[in-house]
């Protein structure tokens, strides 16, 4: 088999919705070049997904053969001849190479005999099954012990918070050595049985422990103290109010009661004197008047005024509600008190507001005879009776309190133990100890698994022979990347893992590049296990010299050249110029045959369209295909951005300025092959030609800022697209006034 075009790659990372269309077809040995993130690495991973069998997450390929049969991604796993592809890429390295600290451990390589293979892979299943059986073992444990803790540890603080509450301080009580065992007990016991208890009726029991013994509260009756009959006092005081005087009334008096009242005072004070001349005019009495004033005021009305005097004194000299002497009282009914204190307030305010209006109903009576009056609101009475009689009520509760103290107190620690073994003791906790009987349970069935599992690991590897990894194949291809015995692997038989050696000694430190080559290295070991034919195999090997020098890319090149020469097909990607050289010379000499070429080169780009950015690969421009120097290929990078700018990406664009920099810097070095910084370089030839300032400035900012940000406000700020045109128009300018041959030469082999 082998592959002729990729036909088509949708929504696979980078590649959005490229089509094969009029590319060439793919040879026996195929070159990709492309710059970091242009989408080489993503290719790979369509060959890897083919060699694994695995359907990408998201996305969709198709591959074509040379007999038209199509592999599409979404058939991978029924796909037969996945075994002849290998790939190597970073997701190879980081699924079969692992650093650990002095110690890489390398996947075995080479197993003699078809039943040990099959072995080997048996006893790392069961290895890792072991593992994970202990890991979730030790877990399990763990976690009950933890639980176990937890559990004691609450039923120990349980047992001294009922402990300090009650607070038992006599010998051999019960609750004097309280502790986790009285909880354990209960908890064996059942709390189904024990009582419910509120948070009032507790508040009330703690209140009943911490008080001390107290002694018999007297009834308090009702009336008890109080001088007269306060209902008495209501009945006279309703018929006097509602009482009037028949008299011989004198009109003017009967309707003014101030007059009224003025006038009886005087004739009173006249009748006491025997006055027969007026005490405030001086002038002779009229017996007329006298006598119509006594028919007015006559003997009823006097009678009345009397009575309302009396009422009036009898209240305010002998009605006192008295405030209720709440003493000696259990702590339990310390509420309670507090609250009849508060009733009472209310009811004595009700009170004096009743006596105040009494008293103005009295005066106003006595000032006018002949009206009616309403008694006021006397509710306040049977409230306070009511007060009295609520008193009586806890004072009876605290009287059976005192007479059955020890009764009570052990009712009360009873309650107290109930209440916090409710509280605590709640599904959260036998949700915990559930939880340990189930961890229980797994930890003896994991057990015995484990020890069934060892058991047959250690039969598994008794019944290995002839097993050993192949060191030697991954050391042979080390030795040809270093070009000398620098980096060696050595198996540990102890640890079944690989010791990395340098120089005869446990490698310290390993660089990216030593790294990169132990993991190659292991590739192409991989590619000479039992049973597998190069000749017959699809290989594709994405940056292989990965943080190497200039002298490993040149051996690795070697090496590839050697490994691969007789290949069934053979795919390499690079963005390293010199090594994309290496390998373009190797498979140029391939074409010699122009009717039967054998290679083909590609290049893949990255690019934005409408805002998004996605790969394409396109066929290798001559430039690259045909010459060896970077410099044509700058040249030819500037070229194409004076042709064509306006569909460039920005992060593209960015990348110009290095482009330039890097080509004048070369033309300079050979123009004028001296010492000195390139701007000065520049400041000599510019005299030579005829350049404008504005030209001149243009070059200088180029080589200063243009690619190198030289001060914090390029480094804040975005360029200025249509002065980097201007600047490469100035540069291609500058070059073909400074050497029109040399110029002209550059554009007739770009294009």
């Amino acid at each position: 088999m082998k592959i002729k075009s990729i036909k088509s790659i949708k929504d696979f990372h980078i590649y959005k919705n490229f089509e094969w269309d009029s590319l060439p077809e793919f040879k026996k040995y195929n070159l990709f070049f492309g710059h970091n993130g242009s989408g080489k690495t993503t290719l790979s991973k369509i060959f890897l997904s083919i060699e694994k069998k695995e359907k990408p997450e998201k996305g969709i390929f198709i591959i074509e053969d040379f007999e038209n049969n199509k592999i599409n991604s979404n058939d991978l796993e029924t796909f037969e001849d996945s075994s002849i592809f290998k790939t190597f890429n970073s997701a190879f390295v980081s699924q079969n190479i692992s650093f650990d600290d002095l110690n890489p451990k390398c996947n075995p390589i080479l197993c003699m005999g078809e039943k040990n293979i099959e072995t080997k892979k048996e006893i790392k299943t069961k290895e890792e099954n072991l593992k994970n059986l202990n890991e979730g073992l030790e877990l399990s444990k763990k976690e009950r012990l933890s639980l176990e803790n937890n559990l004691d540890e609450k039923n120990k603080e349980l047992a001294r918070e009922i402990k300090n509450i009650i607070n038992c301080n006599k010998l051999g009580d019960f609750y004097y050595s309280y502790d986790k065992s009285n909880i354990l007990r209960k908890i064996e016991e059942g709390l189904d049985s024990l009582e419910e208890i509120s948070k009032e009726r507790y508040d009330d029991l703690r209140k009943i422990i911490s008080s001390k013994k107290i002694s018999r509260i007297e009834i308090k009756q009702k009336n008890q103290d109080m001088k007269f009959n306060f209902e008495d006092f209501i009945e006279n005081s309703k018929v006097l109010l509602s009482k009037t005087i028949i008299s011989n009334s004198i009109e003017k008096l009967k309707c003014d009661s101030e007059l009224n009242d003025w006038t009886r005072v005087g004739l009173d004070l006249h009748t006491k004197r025997e006055e027969s001349e007026c005490l405030f005019c001086g002038k002779k009495l009229n017996e007329d008047l006298i006598e119509k004033l006594n028919g007015h005021f006559n003997d009823e009305s006097k009678r009345m005024i009397a009575e309302i005097d009396s009422l009036k004194n009898s209240i305010n000299t002998n009605f006192v509600l008295e405030q209720p002497v709440l003493i000696n009282f259990h702590l339990k009914f310390e509420n309670k008190i507090e609250e009849i204190l508060g009733e009472f307030k209310i009811i004595n305010s009700k009170f004096h507001l009743f006596k105040e209006q009494i008293d103005n109903l009295f005066s106003q009576k006595k000032k006018n005879f002949f009206e009616t009056y309403d008694i006021p609101d006397y509710k306040f009475y049977n409230e306070y009776q009511n007060l009295i009689n609520k008193i009586n009520k806890i004072i009876t509760e605290n009287n059976n309190l005192v007479e059955n103290y020890e009764e009570e107190i052990n009712i009360a620690r009873k309650g107290i133990e109930n209440y916090h073994l409710k509280i605590s003791l709640n599904d959260e906790y036998f949700n915990k100890k559930i939880k340990i009987n189930k961890l229980q349970k797994e930890i003896e069935d994991s057990t015995q698994k484990c020890k069934k599992v060892s058991t047959e690991i250690i039969s598994l590897k008794d019944s290995i022979s002839n097993f050993f990894l192949g060191k030697d194949n991954i050391n042979k291809y080390l030795d040809q990347c270093f070009g000398h015995k620098y980096i060696n692997l050595d198996f540990d038989d102890e640890t079944k893992s690989y010791k990395v050696l340098r120089e005869g000694r446990i490698a310290e430190n390993l660089s990216e590049g030593e790294k990169t080559a132990i993991a190659f290295a292991y590739f192409l070991a991989k590619l000479r296990e039992d049973g597998f034919n190069l000749s017959e195999s699809i290989v594709f090997i994405d940056d292989p010299i990965s943080s190497f020098d200039s002298n490993r890319i040149y051996l690795c090149a070697s090496l590839i050249k050697r490994t691969f020469n007789e290949v069934g097909q053979f795919f390499i990607s690079t963005h390293n110029f010199e090594f994309f050289n290496l390998m373009k010379d190797w498979m140029k000499n391939k074409n010699k045959n122009k009717d039967n070429p054998k290679s083909e080169f590609y290049f893949i780009k990255r690019t934005k369209c409408k805002g998004e950015s996605k790969s394409l690969i396109e066929e290798m421009n001559r430039t690259l295909k045909n010459y060896k120097s970077e410099y044509h290929y700058l040249f030819y990078l500037l070229d194409c951005f004076l042709q064509d700018n306006e569909n460039m990406a920005y992060s593209e664009f960015y990348l110009i300025g290095n482009v330039a920099r890097k080509f004048t810097e070369t033309f300079l070095s050979f123009k004028v092959p001296n010492s000195r910084d390139v701007s000065s370089k520049l400041d000599v030839l510019i005299k030579e030609i005829e350049f404008s300032e504005i030209q001149k400035e243009r070059l200088q900012k180029m080589l200063n800022d243009g690619s190198h940000a030289g001060d914090i406000y390029n480094a804040i700020h975005h360029k200025d697209k249509e002065e980097f045109v201007e600047m490469i128009k100035d540069l291609m300018s500058f070059v073909k006034k400074i050497d029109k041959i040399h110029y002209d030469f550059l554009m007739k082999e770009i294009q």
